[in-house]
């Protein structure tokens, strides 16, 4: 429970701050609350959760209903989004192809592991988890689709900047030391490269409690070409992924990213709609 409520902590940290200042931001707190609800909610229920007055609430939503993106259960007087809102995009969509593509792979990951497996592209900048398939750790239901775990203490975080030019990397780090999570973090940059540096040789990255302590992350890029798209990775406790089964942890999951990387044409779909876009 530790691991989880260090994690949540962590995360909740990284997450932007909510912006309520415009009629528009306040909508899209209305559309993300609806989007994560796993039933119909009320008014005054989506109200709390955007910290915001039932009557301004109520207006977005007659609002959103008007234009398609909100359905209303007349019989409790209860919202749910609508379907163009909770999947918007088209069947065929390079996302939607490369996460049926890849589901069976990261099952047999999974299975023959153990632990949590999942898939991340990257976006202009962005982590999106596609595809999860969750094993026994105790993380598996707290992964959110857009990541926020800091970049320079993350397994994603790691291959994303592995694929970065070194002005990239700084910018997108900033100014030194870095934040620090736990004893294990790399707050320099030295240590950092030297890290990426070696990862980029064995073809996977760690991030071994440097996040959250007793939480472990092994991943490797997937590549359309030469150009990084994303990761595949691995997470569990530290008591499963100890320092004697990382290697052949990460060997499997470098091994299924190669495979990947070429099996998938779906991952050059997805490299040719986000465009080499690293600086």
């Amino acid at each position: 429970m530790a691991i989880i409520k260090n994690y949540a902590k962590n995360a909740a940290r990284h997450r932007p701050a909510p912006r309520r200042s415009a009629p528009l931001g306040r909508a899209f707190q209305v559309l993300s609350v609806l989007i994560e609800a796993i039933r119909p909610m009320s008014t005054i229920e989506i109200a709390q959760r955007c910290e915001l007055d039932t009557s301004t609430v109520h207006r977005m939503l007659q609002s959103l209903a008007f234009e398609g993106y909100v359905l209303r259960e007349e019989s409790t007087k209860r919202y749910f989004g609508h379907p163009r809102l909770l999947l918007p995009l088209p069947v065929y969509h390079p996302w939607n192809v490369s996460r049926r593509d890849a589901g069976p792979a990261l099952i047999a990951l999974r299975d023959q592991l153990g632990f949590t497996t999942g898939l991340i592209v990257f976006c202009l900048g962005q982590r999106i988890l596609l595809e999860l398939a969750v094993g026994r750790d105790p993380l598996g239901p707290d992964y959110q689709t857009c990541l926020s775990s800091p970049l320079h203490a993350s397994g994603s975080g790691k291959v994303m900047l592995m694929g970065m030019s070194v002005a990239a990397r700084q910018r997108a780090l900033g100014a030194e030391p870095y934040e620090r999570f736990t004893p294990k973090t790399a707050t320099v940059a030295e240590l950092l490269d030297r890290e990426l540096a070696e990862a980029e040789k064995r073809g996977y990255v760690l991030a071994c409690d440097d996040y959250v302590p007793g939480f472990r992350v092994v991943a490797a890029p997937l590549r359309a070409g030469p150009t990084i798209v994303g990761c595949l990775f691995s997470s569990g406790r530290s008591t499963g992924l100890s320092d004697d089964a990382l290697p052949q942890v990460g060997s499997a999951i470098r091994q299924s990213a190669e495979f990947l990387s070429v099996a998938l044409p779906s991952l050059r779909n997805l490299a040719d709609l986000l465009g080499d876009t690293s600086p």
